[in-house]
């Protein structure tokens, strides 16, 4: 993927859920198919998993959404289920496992990064493999620190539970 400083977040999907999801009809504006429906091995350990059948650490390969700041110049991407309260749906079935509004990614003041967790339903966030089993309604994450600050975490995983 060529460098562009105008890219916020590269979202990944992790499941074949999570692959329709990104790919529905009102994310395209942000969606970017992939040559192959190709998931990361998220069960390697490494810094950057690698592609699941693959050795190599090509992204380019992969479907995803691609967020910049220019599609939301307010700093703010909403993530749910109702197509007028969120930028990304996640589910277009209105079933009970995603809300209408269920997270958000807001850039600060101090131009942190977080994930405001806003539905009723909960998500667990996963540091390097720590705590994605963790769910949490009405909380919020830093998933980056402000400008000039040391990376804390390399690997985020935004897991968001199924109800059966």
């Amino acid at each position: 993927m060529q460098h562009n400083d105008n890219i916020f977040a590269v979202i990944v999907p992790h499941s074949s859920r999570a692959i329709t999801a990104l790919g529905l009809t009102h994310n395209q504006r942000f969606y970017r198919q992939g040559p192959a429906e190709t998931l990361l091995d998220t069960a390697s350990r490494h810094t950057t998993p690698g592609l699941v059948d693959d050795d190599q650490d090509d992204y380019d390969r992969l479907s995803c959404l691609i967020l910049t700041f220019a599609e939301a110049p307010r700093g703010l991407w909403r993530f749910g289920s109702d197509p007028r309260l969120s930028d990304v749906l996640l589910d277009s079935s209105q079933q009970r496992s995603i809300s209408r509004r269920h997270f958000s990614l807001v850039v600060t003041d101090e131009l942190r990064v977080e994930l405001h967790a806003t539905g009723s339903q909960g998500l667990a966030v996963g540091y390097g493999g720590r705590g994605e089993d963790e769910v949490r309604k009405r909380s919020i994450w830093t998933l980056a620190e402000e400008p000039g600050q040391k990376p804390t975490f390399l690997d985020i995983k935004i897991h968001v539970p199924q109800k059966d």
